[in-house]
């Protein structure tokens, strides 16, 4: 068994190669139906797929073979083996808050947070919506505890703050969430995948002019972009920078100051935490990185370091407002939000970088670029749907096609 389980056809998935000397070649229907399954569903290739490659036939029937593998229930391994990876949402499971600041957290609400994610995220996929709405989308899903956070207080997005009146007609109410003593009672059907949210319900909520929408202003994103005790404009902006626009900024000079440690102004009185961050970009180091991740996590600033909504923080009015280095100015993520949808060739690059390199398996080089050009075309042309990205990728040569031991590097 010691010999079996480490022997490099175990460990890996080895592609047998008939003409290895040849120049670029496709590569034959069964590995193209490994090379599809073990993209979109991180296994092995179910029976229709090597149907079709018995017949010769698979590389004809891409495209349908993308939309029924997106549509079925395996496709939920694009979340947990890309989107976690691509969005950084791993680390959210060690992310802890000051009980004295957040009483409210707890490891339900974190889990609470990291599934609301993965069920807009299957959403988008599944029912083959636009990847633009993972920037804006119109609806999330929440369970009772994520809905006391967001105000939300029933499914037509209705906000349960006082005062506050109603966007639209009465929608069904949030379930509630059985206590620990019905847990503990059934928790042997935990384990029974059908039975995920039997314990934990979570309903899908209209979010339409409420403040809320896209991967952007849910909880698991603005926790896991924020301190113990309070929010980080810079971890915010940078998220945006790296998992959005694919543009991360350079690491930070040696010996730069905390901003704890910036605590007045020479008449004493206390800093905001955007006064603080302006006195930061002060320092010339830091002033050309700052000016780019901060304005852009300004727009988040009104919700806290749980993604709660506020208006105020210690008594002072918050400011979401911000300007970007090419002179565009916002207020608040819906602000921010419509400028990125107006330039949204580049979060359909960014996305189609990413999901390229999970597909093949490797980073990308000067000569891929002409392949991302054409996978972006592809996309826009096909209203952006997810199934346009997925199929685009699949086609393309890196994934469809093996290189010749004979050949070296395209000359550039």
């Amino acid at each position: 068994m010691q010999a079996a389980l480490t022997s490099p056809k175990f460990l890996f998935r080895v592609e047998v190669d008939a003409r290895p000397a040849a120049d670029a070649h496709p590569i034959d229907d069964y590995d193209l139906a490994s090379r599809l399954s073990y993209f979109l569903w991180s296994t092995m290739p179910d029976q229709q797929l090597l149907d079709l490659a018995a017949a010769g036939r698979l590389h004809q029937q891409i495209e349908p073979q993308v939309k029924r593998m997106l549509a079925d229930p395996r496709s939920k391994a694009l979340f947990d083996n890309f989107a976690a990876q691509w969005l950084n949402l791993r680390p959210l499971t060690g992310v802890t808050r000051d009980p004295a600041v957040f009483p409210e957290f707890s490891a339900e609400l974190r889990e609470d947070m990291a599934i609301e994610t993965e069920l807009f995220f299957d959403a988008v996929v599944r029912e083959d919506r636009s990847i633009v709405d993972l920037i804006d989308g119109p609806f999330t899903f929440v369970n009772q505890r994520l809905a006391a956070i967001y105000e939300i207080a029933d499914t037509n997005g209705n906000s349960s703050r006082a005062g506050v009146p109603p966007l639209r007609p009465k929608g069904d109410p949030i379930p509630a969430v059985p206590g620990k003593q019905e847990v503990l009672q059934t928790r042997d059907e935990w384990y029974v995948p059908e039975s995920r949210f039997a314990l934990n319900p979570f309903v899908r909520v209209n979010l339409e002019n409420t403040g809320r929408g896209g991967l952007l202003t849910q909880a698991s994103v603005l926790a896991l972009n924020a301190h113990p005790a309070r929010t980080s404009p810079v971890k915010r902006g940078k998220w945006v920078l790296e998992a959005i626009l694919n543009a991360p900024p350079p690491p930070p000079p040696p010996n730069v100051p905390d901003l704890e440690k910036q605590e007045g102004t020479k008449d004493g009185r206390v800093l905001s935490l955007r006064e603080k961050m302006e006195l930061h970009r002060a320092n010339a180091a830091c002033a050309g990185c700052h000016a780019r991740m901060d304005a852009i996590g300004f727009a988040f600033e009104q919700f806290d370091a749980i993604g709660r909504f506020r208006e105020q923080e210690d008594g002072v009015a918050i400011d979401p407002t911000g300007t970007l280095p090419g002179g565009e100015t916002f207020r608040g993520p819906d602000g921010l939000k419509a400028i990125l949808i107006r330039n949204k060739e580049r979060f359909v690059r960014s996305m189609a970088e990413k999901m390229l390199m999970y597909a093949i398996g490797r980073g990308l080089e000067y000569y891929d670029t002409r392949v991302v050009d054409g996978i972006v075309a592809e996309v826009t042309t096909n209203d952006y749907r997810f199934s346009s990205l997925a199929t685009a990728i699949a086609r393309s040569d890196p994934f469809r096609l093996r290189r010749g031991s004979n050949q070296e590097d395209p000359k550039p």
